[in-house]
């Protein structure tokens, strides 16, 4: 009885110092915030870091909470931005080299003079989710190169941009076995200058094997961009892609050519079907299909798999379900 007792105490001892391990966040951040176990917001957060991210990620198998709350940084595009600039470290959040690291909201990740949530490299099994992303300078959620097999889902990613290169909703480059799934991406990106003049999507895929699936992406200057180098298997699949690029662009910039879909790779490299969209750039026929829209936005609404086709998901696909 004694011994049962003195274990029973030792367990407790190690739940409360686990719990004072953990972080509370919130009021104004001058200096990078690293956080290496669980943590949460209790409050809005204010990010007055300078050429820095306002939160680092330097541990695996942690999750950080936004509980309602926002990630405020000190940009604002389009005049809010540092001038000139393709580049800007001041991110919301930032992640490298870490594995299965979860980001929860609902909350808000906006105005930052970087990317909203960055995805370095050897980033994996990443899971971000439900939380509006929205005004920043670079893209809303931006992945390098071997950030692989992260999941991407719920996010609204909106009013993003940069006209020196800033990408847009979400854009990846040179990753790997990635899931976009029920995400809102509107009102990304601008009409210049060149020589990025079409580099502003929703979404931009560049590498192999992601999958991007029921997502709505609408009012972007190009709604999906594939990118024509190193791309491959990719799946383009059940997602309403309209209204690609907003009807003002065509009058103020004529010279823009947008697209719902630009896809720059060959023709078999990519499987794209069973999407709502208008206008499609790239090899091959058109893939769109506007008469699927009302059998999506029942599924959508009701979370089945619909009368659709058996969806071609991959294995690691489904690993995170």
């Amino acid at each position: 009885m004694k011994n049962q007792t003195l274990i029973l105490l030792f367990a407790l001892l190690i739940l409360a110092c686990s719990a004072v391990q953990a972080i509370e966040i919130a009021g104004t951040i001058a200096s990078t915030l690293v956080i290496k176990e669980d943590s949460w917001l209790t409050g809005d957060v204010t990010c007055k870091v300078e050429n820095a991210p306002c939160i680092r990620v330097e541990a695996s198998n942690i999750t950080l909470w936004l509980n309602g709350f926002a990630i405020t940084g000190q940009g604002d595009p389009p005049s809010g931005c540092v001038p000139g600039s393709a580049f800007n470290p001041a991110h919301g959040i930032e992640i490298s080299n870490q594995r299965r690291v979860e980001v929860f909201g609902p909350g808000l990740i906006g105005r930052h003079r970087g990317w909203g949530i960055f995805l370095g490299e050897n980033t994996t099994r990443t899971t971000v989710k439900d939380m509006t992303i929205s005004s920043n300078c670079l893209s809303g959620i931006q992945l390098y190169p071997n950030a692989n097999d992260n999941l991407i889902e719920g996010v609204v990613s909106v009013r993003n941009g940069n006209p020196g290169a800033g990408c847009g909703g979400i854009c990846t480059f040179n990753s790997n076995y990635n899931r976009y799934h029920r995400n809102v991406l509107s009102g990304n990106g601008y009409t210049g200058p060149t020589p990025y003049m079409n580099f502003n999507f929703g979404l931009a895929i560049s590498g192999r094997g992601n999958t991007a699936s029921e997502n709505i992406i609408t009012g972007n200057l190009t709604g999906i961009f594939i990118s024509a180098s190193a791309v491959e298997g990719n799946i383009v699949y059940r997602n309403i892609i309209t209204g690609n690029p907003p009807i003002q662009i065509p009058l103020s910039a004529p010279e823009y050519p947008g697209f719902d879909i630009r896809n720059n790779s060959p023709e078999i490299a990519n499987t794209i079907l069973d999407n709502v969209c208008e206008t499609y750039s790239g090899p091959g026929l058109s893939p769109c299909r506007p008469s699927v829209v009302g059998e999506l936005l029942s599924l959508f609404k009701l979370g089945s798999t619909g009368p659709l086709r058996r969806s071609p998901l991959t294995a690691l696909d489904k690993a995170h379900r």
